[in-house]
């Protein structure tokens, strides 16, 4: 098996451009060094690179065929690259080799799954759960799947199993709600949805089924958990462009404009870029979402296909302003 020389110790994304260099320049000097294939192939998967990734693990792979770590990660960057029938196919060569892997099991269940092979599917995340009791990861997924099953009971006990593991695990909570309401059981959906909320305020995902569920106005103290990026008045109106928003659940925001009429310090509207659940809610009902992400992972431009990036944001965001308010 290939010796990975300390990755994971200094493996971060402030580092990636370091290491890219150090194996790419050992590669110069010796194209068949075998630790620098599979670790650039591993650092460029973490950038995203996942065609040069894969490249670069295959050519690891046609030296040492066996190494179930390079096996392994090749795997991967197919599953990533939605390469789902050949990913499958080295993941049970991997468990062939070893099956209380429950790493191999958890992305053979995830193809299977993305195939719609939901009882495959949920016999294989059952034998992650069963080598890996505490995976809440598994245990979620496991959820969702048997809620495709719909096997209604064992995916609430799934995904209780999860909260159980980490209670202030958002992406739990959101599909228990979200079960909870297809069972019509919206005073209990409220309850795991108020509690979530409790852990991760800043998650404008639970905010917009809280409001959907209680018909209940909830303020989002997004101005707490980001960066100023720019201040500027139009006519006299103020607007505030904020950035580094994070949030436990699934929103991550590039930039936020947040909007303020004379006179009144909570802001009016709010323009996002790129985020993946935008809705209106109580206090900052939305004028416009430059872009947002669906469910499945792809771009959703809003109704004016505007050609939107962290660049010109902010120039965008003042034509929609003005647009919208008739400066």
């Amino acid at each position: 098996m290939v010796v990975i020389n300390n990755l994971p110790g200094y493996f971060n994304l402030d580092n990636l451009e370091v290491l890219e260099k150090k194996y790419r320049d050992r590669l110069k000097v010796d194209p068949n060094d075998l630790e620098a294939l599979a670790n650039l192939g591993m650092i460029l998967s973490k950038k995203g690179d996942y065609s040069q990734a894969q490249e670069y693990l295959k050519k690891a792979l046609d030296r040492t065929p066996n190494d179930e770590w390079i096996l392994f990660q090749y795997g991967y960057v197919l599953l990533l690259m939605n390469n789902l029938d050949e990913a499958e196919i080295i993941f049970k060569k991997l468990l062939e080799k070893d099956a209380i892997n429950p790493g191999s099991w958890f992305n053979l269940a995830i193809i299977l799954d993305r195939k719609g092979e939901f009882p495959a599917a949920k016999e294989a995340y059952l034998e992650v759960v069963q080598l890996s009791p505490r995976d809440k990861f598994a245990w979620v997924n496991l959820g969702i799947v048997y809620s495709r099953l719909r096997e209604y009971q064992e995916a609430e006990e799934a995904f209780r199993r999860a909260l159980d593991i980490d209670p202030g695990y958002t992406r739990a909570s959101l599909n228990l709600g979200l079960l909870l309401e297809k069972l019509n059981d919206n005073q209990e959906a409220a309850k795991v949805y108020r509690k979530a909320f409790e852990n991760d305020p800043y998650c404008i995902l639970l905010l917009k089924h809280l409001y959907r569920v209680t018909n209940t106005k909830f303020y989002v103290p997004l101005v707490e958990k980001a960066t100023l990026k720019e201040e500027f008045h139009i006519e006299d109106y103020k607007a505030v462009v904020l950035s580094e928003i994070k949030s436990q659940g699934y929103i991550n925001y590039h930039y936020l404009l947040l909007l303020y009429e004379p006179g009144n310090n909570e802001p009016i509207y709010y323009i996002s870029l790129e985020t993946n659940a935008m809705y209106k809610n109580s206090d900052i009902p939305i004028i416009y979402f430059l872009c947002s992400f669906t469910e499945d992972g792809h771009q959703n431009y809003g109704p004016f296909e505007l050609e939107v990036n962290v660049s010109n944001f902010i120039q965008k965001a003042r034509e929609l302003i003005y647009q919208r308010f008739g400066f």
